[in-house]
């Protein structure tokens, strides 16, 4: 490999960390209250959140509340009083310089059981874009040697 090739995989390899955010995981209560959603304890600050229903609707964020639905809310949780079987969240902290997102997935079967379902991270596309960008400048860096 020449330098420059070595260099262009170090760099692309600094921006696919850079990229990368964290999984984070969501816990879902049901009881006789409602079905709560929750994300871990965090120190970021001025940040922009979303609870949002399977299709994308906003139930919560910064700036609105879906009435009827939600009970209770805040940048950590969602309290709803009828069960939805996948609630997705997103969060974009100043502090943090990334955005973390997960999908909180339920049964609704009225279990006090808290069921953890898997983050769904926001940097897949990333990492993908960086690669294939990667490769593309490696074969432009070989076509004109």
């Amino acid at each position: 490999m020449r330098h420059s090739e070595v260099y262009l995989l170090v760099t692309a390899a600094a921006l696919v960390v850079l990229c990368c955010g964290w999984d984070i995981s969501c816990s879902v209560t049901e009881d006789a209250y409602g079905t709560l959603y929750t994300v871990p304890d965090f120190q970021a600050t001025r940040c922009i959140y979303s609870w949002m229903n399977s299709t994308g609707h906003v139930l919560v964020n910064n700036n609105e509340t879906v009435t009827g639905l939600v009970t209770n809310s805040s940048i950590r949780t969602l309290l709803t009083r009828a069960c939805l079987k996948q609630v997705n969240y997103s969060r974009d902290c100043i502090s943090e310089g990334i955005q973390h997102t997960t999908s909180c997935f339920t049964g609704c079967s009225g279990t006090t059981n808290p069921q953890k379902s898997e983050g769904t991270p926001s940097h897949r596309w990333n990492t993908f874009i960086t690669v294939f960008i990667m490769v593309l400048q490696l074969q432009c860096l070989s076509a004109t040697s």
